[in-house]
């Protein structure tokens, strides 16, 4: 009698169609991470994710894998490439700095620039600051030069904390600034500065976490038909509205354009297109000089190119082009 031939899988991937498609059309930005799963067996789970247009959660894939080793994270990435990035170019993936993850994107050829910038998670790093150098006043330091949006703040910040504490400056500036500093980082990271949103989906499987393999491939499949129903219910009354911005697009313009009203127009160049905008100064703050240039699609203040989204400075440069404009033909048509 023959002995039973038993057959086990090192590794698991898998994705969804819907989620694939969608990522296309998606800010090509990925944030990846792992987490620990109970149960009888010492397995993780690897998970990526992305952002839409309304800034939630897409799900991109997911993988169980023995341990968070290089050569799991390489299998994982080679199959997050192949299946999901496909022939997407200028991709940012956020992760923290993981020595499996670090050690294995540095090693493969389909996630080096220009196809894919690798970017770390400034709260990781924020909190492994905070490991080393204990001081709180240090620690908002660091995350305000980390989300400064422009370089002169940024070395301002970065003055403070060498004048605070030249070891823990010292730290940072070993660190590669595009990869960690929103003013160097070139808009690549579309204004996500963090893990949160793959630390959050994995919340949401927390509770597969002690069951089969198949149970969580379920219960992941689960998620995402719930996000697409409520969310296509959401586009479904946009388009029933004849309303073409998202909610949360809405929400940043309307902010936007409400700090607009307090700019002024003090300076211009039509031929080069190029404004300085100024703010109203109010109790001693304000009143700084900010170039937009239209034909570069750039404004000084970091925001327009860092965030892929126009600044109230921008806004203020339009509104009075438009205000130009009908005055003009108001005056054409007496």
């Amino acid at each position: 009698m023959s002995s039973l031939e038993v057959k086990t899988f090192k590794f698991v991937f898998w994705a969804f169609k819907p989620c694939i498609d969608g990522f296309q059309t998606c800010r090509p930005v990925i944030s990846v991470d792992g987490t620990h799963m109970y149960g009888k067996y010492d397995i993780k789970l690897l998970i990526a994710v992305g952002i839409d247009g309304n800034d939630n959660i897409l799900p991109l894939a997911f993988a169980i894998v023995d341990k968070e080793s290089k050569e799991a994270w390489k299998w994982f990435f080679r199959n997050l490439s192949a299946h999901v990035i496909k022939n997407r170019e200028g991709i940012c993936v956020i992760f923290d700095r993981a020595k499996g993850i670090l050690t294995s994107l540095q090693e493969l050829r389909r996630f080096q620039k220009p196809r894919v910038f690798h970017r770390f998670c400034i709260r990781h790093l924020k909190s492994n600051f905070q490991s080393r150098f204990p001081n709180r006043d240090l620690s908002r330091l660091m995350w305000r030069a980390a989300s400064a949006h422009q370089v002169r703040k940024f070395e301002s910040l970065m003055w403070q904390i060498k004048e605070e504490n030249v070891e823990a400056y010292e730290y940072l500036m070993e660190i590669p600034l595009e990869k960690w500093t929103v003013s160097y980082d070139d808009g690549k990271r579309w204004g996500v500065l963090t893990t949160n949103l793959s630390e959050s989906f994995n919340g949401v499987l927390k509770k597969a976490r002690d069951l089969s393999v198949t149970a969580m491939v379920k219960l992941s499949l689960e998620q995402t038909i719930k996000r697409y129903t409520r969310r296509s219910q959401i586009a479904q009354q946009l388009q029933e509205q004849n309303e073409l911005w998202t909610g949360r697009f809405k929400i940043k313009w309307e902010k936007n354009y409400e700090s607009s009203k307090r700019h002024f127009v003090f300076d211009w160049n039509i031929p080069t297109g190029v404004y300085e905008v100024r703010s109203i100064e109010v109790d001693g703050t304000g009143g700084n000089p900010h170039y937009v240039s239209l034909n570069e699609r750039k404004c000084d203040c970091g925001k327009w190119a860092n965030l892929h989204f126009p600044c109230s400075h921008v806004m203020k440069v339009t509104d009075r082009m438009g205000e130009l404009a009908r005055n003009f033909v108001a005056s054409i048509s007496q």
